[in-house]
């Protein structure tokens, strides 16, 4: 167990900066979704998207996806809308996840992992706060309760820009 907490802290304090996307526009995709049919992020300009990439094997996504569909429970009725990426190289992997824990959030399968790349995803979980307009405003690695707070007084300060 403490090789695992060690081995995520490694991945996260010594990746590359990406917070070098911070203030620039998300890169639009277009993907498949876990329940069939595609999504694509230039239609959801207007909403504020938090982006979340996970895999099944990663024990913090496993603890932070259903915190995330508490948050859009809450907060989809102000225009907030969260987009799941799954980097499972089986997407039955991903689909048996969300099914087991009832998860009703919109989940993507990025199976050549363009997605991750495009994003410079290098640890798991990466989340990215998108505005309405479309620009990355806050970027996260890794997930504990405390970040988790972080990200939904983001997600508040920007569901409360007009």
């Amino acid at each position: 167990m403490f090789a695992k907490i060690l081995l995520t802290g490694l991945l996260i304090f010594n990746a590359p900066n990406t917070h070098q996307l911070i203030g620039k526009n998300a890169i639009d995709f277009t993907a498949p979704s876990l329940a069939g049919g595609k999504v694509t992020l230039d239609d959801l300009r207007g909403q504020v998207v938090v982006l979340n990439f996970w895999a099944t094997w990663c024990g913090p996504c496993q603890q932070e996806l259903p915190e995330f569909e508490r948050l859009q429970k809450r907060q989809e009725e102000r225009g907030l809308k969260v987009i799941t990426v799954s980097v499972d190289s089986n997407p039955k992997n991903a689909q048996s996840f969300v099914k087991r824990n009832n998860l009703q959030l919109t989940a993507l399968w990025d199976y050549k992992k363009r997605l991750a790349s495009a994003y410079d995803v290098e640890a798991m979980p990466s989340t990215y706060v998108i505005d309405r307009y479309g620009v990355i405003r806050y970027v996260h690695k890794g997930y504990s309760p405390a970040e988790f707070k972080r990200i939904v007084m983001e997600t508040n300060e920007l569901l409360d820009e007009m």
